[in-house]
């Protein structure tokens, strides 16, 4: 989320032009910026209306280019594939994506690679294997049941992603992260269970209790000083209007998650738990993350969380509002996706359904709300 010195990706320029594989991918990557500045330059395109540049279908070429001369290397013996890797974020097949570069991770590292390169990509290693856990923690939520793969654990973790955003640009602190991956554990379990008939709804109900209060108690404050304490040497200028940032936005993620958690619960109990006091509460701290364009293209999957469960009209608007902003700063096709599924189940539940947190994984396809 905040750049530094030890950001792996500087690294990955130098590599590159010694390696010609690598740099097809920057390359690609490179066109895919280069294709969304020119969207957000356009401002005929909204977030229900957008048409793709010129440019798109040259970036499409370099990214084909890129698969493709990964795949050769991948097919040649006498390569080195495992010290080069392609990632890839959007909807519906990212899982898959995910999958092929864990496959990847699980190689053991060239001997072949120069003293000096080792320790770059041992850096990049390590940043891949976080974003992989980032993505498919929260991708997890909105993923249909038969495509969820085994999430990295936490303890399996490099040690930067323990407590940190220095490199975890979903800017969700590890501490939460760990328990909505429990929670949607427990969710699949719930689905699993009811398929089957056999609900064990004591233990059951007893692990969500225990995990809700492992949120609640999350204390955004004392996060946001630990971090900048640990971290000074990357936040040099941090002032009050920095920290009251990473409050908020620690604490977005904390109010959503016990929504997403308490959801859970509701749909093993039959109860319908009111939570209009915490939604009005993410939507008051979504609305001050709205100052400062750093912190805000972090709020996708908090925003989504709290247009799923808000029933009020006024903040409903409010959110598709805050999604029309996020687009004209990122033109994230997740975006247009989060939009389009909003509508969708506001208009089909009409005023509200508990149920959401089953219903979105079936909404043609996989969804990366991130």
């Amino acid at each position: 989320m905040f750049d530094s010195p030890q950001n792996p990706l500087r690294q990955i320029i130098p590599v590159a032009l010694a390696n010609p594989l690598l740099l097809g991918s920057v390359i690609a990557l490179a066109a895919r910026h280069h294709e969304n500045a020119q969207r957000i330059s356009n401002k005929n395109n909204t977030v229900n209306n957008f048409t793709l540049p010129i440019s798109s279908q040259s970036a499409i070429l370099y990214k084909y280019k890129a698969i493709h001369d990964l795949a050769l290397a991948l097919d040649n013996q006498t390569g080195h594939p495992t010290d080069v890797m392609i990632t890839k974020s959007g909807s519906d097949n990212w899982h898959l994506h995910l999958k092929g570069v864990k496959a990847l991770l699980s190689v053991p590292l060239s001997t072949t690679a120069s003293n000096d390169l080792m320790p770059t990509i041992g850096r990049l290693r390590d940043f891949v294997a976080g974003q992989i856990y980032l993505i498919e923690t929260l991708g997890a939520m909105f993923a249909q049941p038969d495509t969820r793969s085994e999430i990295i654990k936490s303890d399996q973790l490099p040690a930067f992603l323990q407590g940190t955003m220095k490199m975890a640009y979903l800017g969700c602190p590890d501490y939460l992260l760990s328990t909505i991956s429990c929670f949607s554990a427990a969710r699949d379990s719930l689905e699993c269970s009811r398929r089957s008939g056999n609900i064990d709804t004591f233990t059951l109900l007893e692990r969500i209790n225990g995990l809700l209060g492992h949120a609640e108690k999350f204390d955004s404050h004392a996060w946001v000083a630990g971090l900048l304490h640990a971290r000074q040497a990357h936040f040099p200028s941090s002032n009050q209007t920095t920290e009251e940032m990473l409050e908020a936005l620690a604490r977005s993620y904390k109010l959503a998650t016990i929504i997403y958690g308490w959801r859970i619960c509701d749909a093993l109990t039959g109860d319908m738990t009111p939570l209009s006091e915490v939604v009005s509460e993410l939507v008051n701290a979504i609305g001050a993350l709205r100052q400062d364009q750093t912190f805000f293209k972090c709020m996708l999957w908090p925003l989504f969380i709290g247009g799923l469960d808000c029933q009020c009209d006024q903040q409903r608007l409010y959110i598709r509002e805050c999604l029309e902003s996020f687009w004209f700063e990122t033109k994230c096709i997740n975006v247009v996706n989060a939009v389009a599924i909003l509508d969708r189940l506001w208009a089909e539940t009409g005023n509200y359904s508990r149920n959401w947190i089953f219903t979105f994984g079936n909404i043609e396809g996989n969804w990366l709300m991130i």
